[in-house]
């Protein structure tokens, strides 16, 4: 039983603070005790129990921490509240406030929308670091130019590095409206592989052709029913999702038409937990997907997930994904890359939020194919990218050489209305 001691709980909620820090940084977390009991001095008992049983319980996000918006001075260093909180707590080595992203509006994290103290009558402010996700800035480079004569997307292979710089990676898209015959299903595999991949071209195309292609099927091939994604967005879902394990589409397209998706694994031991209001979320439990022929290792890896990931829209132009599990998250689309050349994966760690689609970064992309190869490839989807949970994908990994190598997956698509040229 917690006691209602407002010192002794102001000490069990820094007990719970960051624990994996260095010599210098656990240094730091003591001259900043004072502060942070400072911070709290003016709040009642009750609501500091609040705080302490949240992180106990594993629910860490049900409370805002309202606090006065002042800085404090630790270590001869000014810091606001918000980053006292996050780097005491969660991101020892975080050194400024531009690394946060604050996970109110559209993602709805933040209970008290992440008002300032300006826009409060009792002038308070939340610092929960909980609230807070650390972003990876996205690196988007100028378009090169082009006009070089080269037509990269008409081979049969393309090179596809990643951020680490591992030499290749393979893509596929999902089909266009209507679905996809054989012969303008993906061509995928990797130029500088040579010939001993020539194969999976024809087992990726596969995974893109309509269930009612002729021909045998390979041992890569996914479900039958294939999904079939609409370009309309005038009443339909802004995002649809369709989830794999390994070779495997399994279940129904997802979607979505709420602002926000939360993707999680929540057994029986954990229905105590609150569930998302679904007029304002549109959630997903992993294990509410059936599959009679599930590979082993699979509904381990869905534990894993555990809080899983957020998925949310900012003014149709964005969609940024929060990763809230304890273990990464990979990324790959076309537009988080150079056009007519090389796609990277992305790596979200626990904690990191990501820009994952920017609808004007589309647009340009596809006026740079316009312009230099006499538009986009039929074969290249500009609103699409894949998710592989806690599992990267490449040539250099021996286990998963391929996305479809991985236990768990997404495939999704947005229905933002494209410029018109």
């Amino acid at each position: 039983m917690l006691s209602l001691k407002k010192g002794s709980l102001i000490r069990d909620l820094w007990d719970q603070r960051s624990s994996e820090c260095t010599p210098e940084q656990r240094q730091w977390q003591e001259a900043a005790h004072k502060s942070w009991k400072a911070l709290l001095k003016s709040r009642d008992g009750r609501e500091v129990k609040d705080y302490v049983s949240s992180l106990r319980n594993g629910d860490v996000e049900r409370h805002c921490w309202l606090v006065s918006q002042e800085d404090s001075v630790v270590a001869g260093q000014q810091m606001s509240p918000q980053l006292l909180c996050a780097r005491a707590f969660r991101w020892p080595d975080l050194e400024s406030t531009a690394e946060l992203h604050r996970l109110d509006q559209e993602a709805a994290v933040c209970p008290s929308g992440g008002e300032s103290s300006a826009g409060r009558s009792d002038g308070l402010v939340c610092c929960s670091p909980y609230h807070f996700a650390r972003a990876i800035p996205t690196e988007e480079e100028p378009l090169r130019p082009g006009g070089d004569g080269r037509t990269l997307w008409n081979t049969e292979r393309t090179t596809l590095p990643d951020h680490h710089g591992r030499r290749a990676v393979q893509t596929v898209a999902l089909p266009s409206s209507g679905g996809a015959s054989g012969d303008s299903a993906i061509s995928v595999s990797v130029s500088d592989l040579g010939a001993s991949l020539t194969a999976d071209s024809a087992e990726y195309s596969s995974l893109t052709t309509d269930s009612r292609s002729s021909g045998a099927r390979s041992r890569r091939s996914c479900s039958r029913d294939t999904p079939v994604i609409t370009r309309s967005v005038s009443s339909s879902p802004w995002m649809m999702v369709r989830y794999g394990e390994f070779n495997t589409r399994v279940g129904r397209i997802e979607q979505v038409s709420a602002a926000r998706m939360e993707v999680f694994y929540r057994g029986d031991e954990e229905s105590a937990m609150p569930t998302p209001d679904p007029s304002s979320v549109y959630a997903l439990n992993l294990r509410t997907i059936r599959n009679r022929d599930r590979a082993r290792g699979v509904e381990d890896r869905q534990r894993k997930v555990g809080r899983g990931f957020l998925l949310w829209r900012k003014s149709f132009q964005a969609v940024y994904l929060y990763n809230r599990s304890q273990y990464s998250v990979y990324v790959q689309s076309p537009t988080l890359s150079q056009p007519g050349g090389q796609q990277k994966v992305h790596k979200i760690q626990s904690g990191r939020s990501f820009k994952i689609f920017d609808r004007a970064r589309a647009n340009q992309v596809r006026r740079w194919y316009e312009r230099n190869e006499g538009g986009v490839p039929r074969t290249l989807d500009l609103q699409y990218c894949r998710i592989s949970l806690t599992s990267s994908w490449g040539h250099e990994n021996p286990r998963h050489p391929t996305l479809f190598d991985c236990h768990c997956w997404f495939e999704v698509h947005f229905t933002f209305p494209q410029e018109s040229s």
